[in-house]
């Protein structure tokens, strides 16, 4: 009796483990290849599935919807490449006839929680791919070398390219390029610490011939 208990258990335990085997909702993935035109993607999921002994990579998923972040109108983009990690997640329907139609619809398939109704989010990196460091400031876009980058906080919004800089506050805007700098604010525009904006004026030496000219005149 105890015996065929302990059968019935373990029948139930692999009955349940098959189960859950069929069953996806999230799991890391790398993009393979990436359309723009339908912002539709192919990826490999990133954890190797037990079969027969044999741990493989399950088949690329193709179709897959790529997650940007927006509204019907607009939309946060950037680009997407080869290799680029992040996560899928899995719908717990058939989202076929919703990813054609949109809105409210029948699914097309009874199946649930399937690998093929995938929806990549860029962004997700391990170790591997992950930036170093990470801007921890405000909120923005930067490029992994972090050389190209937008930054805004609550009292400045910064772009930087390089060594070139525009930088902005509620008092003032500063363009640093070349080794120049010039800034524009209350008291006019600087040229590295100079003002050349409307209170400047330019004094006028003697000539050659020893005669004085009028400074020139504040512009108005």
């Amino acid at each position: 009796m105890g015996d065929r208990h302990l059968d019935m258990s373990n029948m139930l335990d692999m009955s349940f483990k098959s189960g859950m085997a069929k069953i996806y909702t999230s799991l890391p993935a790398t993009l393979i290849t990436y359309n723009p035109n339908t912002q539709r993607a192919q990826i490999q999921l990133g954890i190797k599935r037990r079969q027969k002994g044999v741990w493989s990579d399950l088949s690329v998923l193709t179709d897959v919807p790529v997650d940007f972040p927006g509204s019907k109108n607009w939309a946060f983009f950037h680009e997407l490449s080869n290799g680029d990690e992040g996560w899928a997640h899995f719908s717990q329907r058939c989202i076929d006839e919703w990813l054609n139609a949109g809105g409210s619809v029948q699914p097309g398939s009874l199946r649930m929680f399937d690998k093929t109704d995938a929806c990549f989010k860029p962004g997700t990196r391990s170790a591997k791919t992950a930036f170093a460091p990470m801007p921890s400031v405000g909120a923005g876009l930067t490029n992994k070398s972090g050389n190209v980058s937008i930054t805004a906080t609550d009292s400045l919004i910064d772009l930087k390219i390089g060594s070139t800089t525009i930088a902005s506050t509620s008092n003032s805007i500063t363009l640093t390029a070349g080794g120049q700098v010039l800034v524009l604010d209350a008291t006019g525009l600087h040229h590295n610490g100079v003002n050349v904006g409307s209170t400047h004026v330019h004094s006028q030496p003697k000539d050659s011939g020893g005669n004085t000219e009028a400074d020139t005149l504040v512009p108005h």
